[in-house]
């Protein structure tokens, strides 16, 4: 099954070589600092300190081991940053916290609508391939003159571990965020982890273009001799090479989420109209396998809906409904 689902991504970026070389430190930088102060900036893992964001450069990989994420240029050999990481450190404690409530019309920062599916079955095989079709939205009617809205949409995944406060995910984005942007839509590729968070360049995009949000398992991989497995993935959208960003994780990544999440929406105008049909949802396990998926939906305050159009692992549909129809 990985070679199969390496093809798909192959279609889309070259692979990823990525060597662990903690040995050979250099002044070449792997990432650019968003900001070295803290002002609190958005990101589809919440509000964070800008000094806690991290564009990554082209081929980058991303190794979240142990205590550590260490950031690997794509040479394979220079190491480039050693980011600690901390538990307590994170500002969230689980994906679900995020629905916050706010006096605006009803409306919540965070989960407006959400999806998620957990494989947690005992000894479960992990997800190989996880993908969705959908379709860039029309413009808000009118923007937010003082905070320029942030609106999210993604597909995600990340592991089914209470307390454990991680994700990686292709993200569309209108608005501004730690990443930048403006009064437009772009996409990037996100890894947030407790506190921290890693995202490729912006790429702008257009209302009415289909994106497929991608998400491979390329690899386990058991380097230490207590047998610890190491799982590699890859998240990117279909025929945007700069937006493939690729980790390495000590757990497999084995919860999936398709979420709308939204900051300083003050008015339902200040979203799009009707609904955002997330689509053509694959999800594969590493033995070649669709797991028995069934959707759990969510919605916060102001009117938002989360309809399961086509429920499992082929094929499947998820809406999220705006409130202005």
């Amino acid at each position: 099954m990985l070679s199969s689902t390496n093809q798909i991504v192959t279609l889309c970026v070259c692979t990823l070589q990525v060597t662990r070389a903690l040995a050979s430190l250099t002044s070449k930088s792997a990432f650019q600092r968003a900001d070295d102060n803290d002002t609190v900036v958005y990101t589809p893992s919440g509000p964070l300190s800008k000094s806690k964001t991290h564009q990554v450069t082209p081929g980058a990989h991303i190794e979240h081991l142990n205590s550590t994420i260490t950031v690997v240029s794509a040479d394979g050999i220079t190491v480039n940053h050693l980011v600690p990481f901390n538990q307590a450190t994170s500002n969230r404690n689980g994906l679900l916290n995020r629905l916050l409530t706010d006096d605006n019309e009803g409306i919540s920062d965070g989960y407006a609508a959400y999806f998620f599916w957990s494989n947690t079955m005992p000894d479960a095989t992990p997800l190989a391939l996880f993908t969705t079709t959908w379709t860039v939205p029309p413009s808000p009617a009118m923007t937010n003159t003082s905070h320029l809205q942030t609106i999210f949409l993604f597909n995600a995944l990340q592991p089914a571990v209470a307390g454990v406060s991680r994700i990686l995910q292709p993200v569309l984005q209108y608005g501004t965020s730690a990443a930048g942007g403006g009064a437009f839509w772009s996409v990037a590729s996100w890894y947030v982890a407790n506190g921290t968070s890693f995202f490729t360049p912006l790429v702008r995009v257009e209302s009415g273009q289909v994106l497929e949000g991608i998400l491979t398992l390329d690899r386990v991989n058991s380097p230490s001799s207590a047998g610890d497995k190491v799982y590699s993935y890859t998240s990117l959208f279909a025929g945007i090479p700069s937006s493939a960003l690729s980790i390495s994780s000590p757990d497999p990544l084995s919860s999936a989420w398709e979420v709308l999440e939204i900051y300083n929406v003050t008015r339902a105008v200040e979203l799009p109209q009707g609904r955002t049909q997330m689509h053509g949802i694959q999800v594969i396990d590493n033995n070649g396998r669709r797991p028995d998926l069934h959707w759990v939906a969510n919605v916060g305050e102001g009117g938002f809906g989360a309809q399961v159009v086509v429920d499992g692992a082929s094929n499947g549909e998820v809406d999220i409904v705006y409130p202005l129809q």
